[in-house]
């Protein structure tokens, strides 16, 4: 037999003796069979009715098959495509392929499972090359497989006109009005920026779920159309579909009302999302950006984890409402901040950085400056910007300072000053114009020739 590829494969023909051995595991005469049917092992076991679905550790299914081809038993349809959702559940996508590729007999689930693992796994073109064969074999297109295909060609972000394609074969087979395929269509269009298409596909749905109105909420809110996410936020609601956690944080992201703001939280709370991190996240950017701190202190407090952008968005909120109470919070917030360790984390310091130069705290900001172990080009950046602003100190002692950290030589500072830092390239734009509109003349010469 010649070496088959991924997808150029022969199938073998039934005169190759397979068929008179296919049942072997289901004869009860068979000492094997009895082997595996008395094992103490209860997904061993239960190995004839369930194949290889139960298994749940790899050694053991590995072991498994390992025994059937050592012992020349053939596996069933069935149980052959047990064994391919095994090793595609393990992530084992070639030793799947290689089971696809040696069975001599397929049906419409084999099919079906392999070219999902092939869109799962990216190889979207060899997905259709699969469909186009799995046709040619006389197999009917289903509506399970036009979704894969149609998040294949999503994900690729380069197969449009296979999408095309794939929206006549839904006309054809009539599974435009299958939900899972109308939604991956949906999606399709939304992700090409044909939103228009996508809105018509949604409104000729009979039934509508909280995917395909989340996937079109996603594009409109792309688009920055957040006005139309709104609306079809309000339309769910009115439908009675439920919301999952995308819906909210699209929804969430594109809140620019404080009263819908506290509709949002409710039901966030109503449906047990307070708990989530990704909705609760956006809640506290939402009320930030909304001056609502005390909504966003609100949300922050019931929340079971917190992870670097709960923090970072708490600390931009405060820094966005500049009252007395929300300095005295910020500082509140820092000192939990380091409390919790998270003081060494750029991100955060970066943020808490950000705040001190909103409000005009240049002593806090350079203290915080001092202590960070590592900077980048965010903290340079906001340190210069605040100075600048305020006119305190030398511009050119920041400038020689950034581009001569590292240096064990302390000495040579000062007599930089003369040449071209050799690594301030990364100043960017809108804080070198501010160094120079404060600069004087001899500081400016060496600033206007930094890249």
């Amino acid at each position: 037999m010649h070496k088959k590829t991924l997808i150029s494969w022969t199938a073998l023909p039934s005169s190759s003796g397979y068929a008179p051995r296919a049942n072997l595991f289901f004869n009860p005469l068979n000492p094997r069979c009895r082997a595996i049917h008395r094992c103490t092992n209860p997904v061993i076991s239960a190995f004839l009715p369930k194949g290889f679905s139960e298994i749940t550790q790899e050694t053991v299914g590995k072991s498994l098959h390992a025994f059937c081809i050592k012992n020349y038993l053939r596996l069933s349809i069935f149980h052959s495509n047990t064994l391919i959702n095994m090793y595609l559940k393990f992530g084992k996508f070639k030793a799947a392929w290689h089971v696809f590729d040696e069975m001599p007999h397929r049906n419409e689930v084999t099919w079906n499972t392999m070219i999902s693992a092939l869109v799962r796994v990216s190889l979207y073109s060899d997905a259709f090359l699969l469909f186009s064969q799995m046709r040619a074999q006389g197999f009917e297109t289903n509506g399970f497989v036009i979704t894969s295909l149609l998040t294949g060609c999503t994900g690729s972000g380069a197969m449009v006109h296979q999408g095309f394609q794939l929206h006549g074969l839904i006309v054809k087979n009539g599974f435009l009005y299958d939900v899972y395929a109308g939604t991956a269509l949906l999606n399709f269009y939304a992700a090409y920026g044909f939103y228009s298409c996508a809105r018509n596909i949604f409104e000729k749905m009979p039934e509508k779920n909280v995917v395909s109105c989340t996937s079109l909420m996603v594009g409109y809110s792309d688009h920055g159309d957040f006005m139309e996410v709104i609306n079809l936020y309000k339309q769910m609601r009115l439908e009675d579909v439920n919301a999952n956690q995308n819906t909210f944080t699209t929804v969430i992201t594109s809140t620019e009302d404080e009263l819908l703001g506290l509709q949002v939280l409710g039901h966030v709370v109503k449906c047990g999302y307070e708990s989530n991190v990704s909705v609760t996240n956006s809640l506290i950017s939402m009320f930030g950006n909304l001056g609502r701190v005390q909504e966003a202190c609100y949300v922050f407090n019931h929340m079971s984890d917190h992870d670097i952008i709960s923090w970072n968005s708490m600390i931009s909120a405060y820094s966005l409402c500049g009252s007395l109470d929300n300095f005295l919070w910020g500082d509140a917030v820092h000192g939990l901040v380091h409390k919790l360790g998270f003081d060494l984390n750029l991100s955060v310091c970066n943020t808490l950085l950000g705040m001190y130069s909103e409000t005009a705290r240049s002593k806090e900001m350079t203290k915080l400056f001092s202590e960070m172990h590592v900077k980048d080009l965010i903290s340079w950046n906001s340190l210069i910007a605040r100075h600048v602003q305020e006119g305190k100190v030398s511009i050119i002692d920041f400038v020689i300072e950034m581009s001569m950290e590292g240096d064990s030589n302390a000495t040579t500072l000062k007599s930089e000053c003369s040449k071209k830092p050799k690594s301030v390239g990364c100043i960017n734009y809108q804080t070198k114009t501010r160094i120079c509109s404060t600069c004087k003349n001899g500081e400016f010469e060496i600033i206007s020739q930094l890249p």
